[in-house]
């Protein structure tokens, strides 16, 4: 099987392995742009969201997350699809569970499985109570979740995953009766090498949400990559 030149400069056949983990969690994690003031209550939010580069499909993430006055949990899971799939079969997941403190929530555990169709790995870690941090999961859950019309998507928020750090930094660009969009920038500050650095410090985010039943749904969001600019689109 051979890939499209639209695919070219990913180089899926050569390098899919190593490089669809990166790009993936990058694209992912900077979706926590709408990650913002603090969480109204919600009992669950289920959500199924495409993940597309030079509008071909990735894969697919899935989000599912339970809370309630004192505490939370979630759960995310992303799979590559289709031709990307049979390059390279990437799937991973994401859980964390902590308690939820003057209406933010507050990662206790973490852990992360992630499979390159090459190799599996695990990564758990734990959150100190005053710690100013959020693990992905968290980020995700934030970011992914449906919430009252009333909410913002102001931040300046820290996400660890156990070996990096990034900030991200986000405001309103626009807010109408039916949608909301937020622009932001994913920074890179900590455990990166230096040819990660070289190739990029950071990246630009839009988001585009949609009013629904008195909630704001994320519809779409789009992030500057190495690669090209992903989209994850709600499904």
């Amino acid at each position: 099987m051979s890939c499209t030149c639209r695919l070219g400069c990913l180089d899926l056949q050569a390098r899919g392995a190593r490089t669809l983990p990166r790009l993936l969690k990058t694209v992912l994690f900077c979706a926590v742009t709408l990650a913002t003031t603090p969480v109204a209550q919600a009992d669950e939010t289920h959500a199924r969201f495409g993940v597309y580069l030079f509008g071909i499909k990735l894969g697919e993430y899935r989000l599912a997350g339970e809370q309630n006055a004192r505490s939370y949990a979630t759960a995310s899971r992303f799979a590559t699809t289709g031709i990307v799939a049979a390059v390279a079969d990437v799937r991973f997941a994401f859980n964390a569970q902590g308690r939820v403190q003057g209406g933010r929530l507050r990662p206790g555990q973490y852990r992360e499985d992630m499979n390159t169709g090459r190799d599996a790995r695990e990564t758990t870690l734990a959150f100190p109570a005053a710690g100013g941090q959020v693990d992905p999961a968290t980020a995700l859950f934030l970011a992914m979740r449906d919430r009252p019309l009333t909410e913002s998507c102001a931040v300046d928020l820290r996400i660890f995953d156990g070996k990096r750090v990034m900030r991200l930094s986000a405001h309103e660009t626009g807010r109408g009766d039916s949608t909301l969009t937020c622009a932001g920038r994913l920074q890179r500050i900590s455990g990166y090498s230096a040819e990660e650095m070289a190739e990029s410090t950071g990246f630009s985010v839009s988001v585009t949400l949609a009013s629904s039943g008195g909630l704001w749904r994320v519809q779409t969001m789009k992030a500057g990559t190495i690669h090209g600019t992903v989209s994850v689109r709600r499904r």
